[in-house]
């Protein structure tokens, strides 16, 4: 019932409107018969969900073809994929000494559009913000490559300095 929503939307407004915006809250406002919060995130015990295990066929032909569920699927897994590679690359990065917090908000924001995507649930609107998002992914982590030889130039005149003075 739409009452799911709405209680979990007294916290998580933005998530309720993202939900509403897209298919699933329009066929629960329509119909009232749509997967809501707790078909992804649980009753009780309140989990975050993994896109391999809400996005399932025998769930989502319940009530329409799976076509733009797997679609949908394929590109959200493809941009956390890379957003876990960019976070690697970051983590190295970091290690290294250089300042990274431009690159972790960007992913961060990322990560954000992530969630929003997953809660409007519309293939259209995957289909175009997806290699959006990974073309920001591309340019994330052309930074921290950039960034990350220039830490590592660093160590090695570090190095160099020092066995000149000792």
């Amino acid at each position: 019932t739409e009452a799911i929503p709405e209680l979990c939307g007294q916290c998580h407004e933005r998530e309720k409107e993202n939900y509403f915006e897209g298919p699933h809250g329009q066929a629960l406002r329509e119909f009232e018969d749509a997967p809501v919060c707790s078909n992804c995130h649980g009753e009780h015990d309140i989990q975050k969900p993994s896109v391999e295990k809400i996005i399932v066929e025998e769930d989502c032909t319940d009530c329409h073809e799976f076509a733009d569920s797997n679609e949908i699927k394929t590109q959200l897994l493809k941009i956390e994929g890379r957003v876990r590679w960019s976070r690697n690359l970051l983590d190295e990065v970091r290690a290294l000494g250089m300042d990274v917090a431009l690159q972790e908000k960007a992913l961060q924001d990322i990560k954000a559009e992530i969630g929003t995507m997953a809660h409007v649930m519309a293939v259209d609107r995957t289909s175009r913000r997806s290699p959006q998002i990974l073309a920001r992914t591309e340019e994330i982590d052309s930074r921290l490559k950039t960034l990350k030889r220039e830490g590592r130039n660093r160590r090695l005149v570090g190095i160099v300095s020092v066995s000149f003075l000792a």
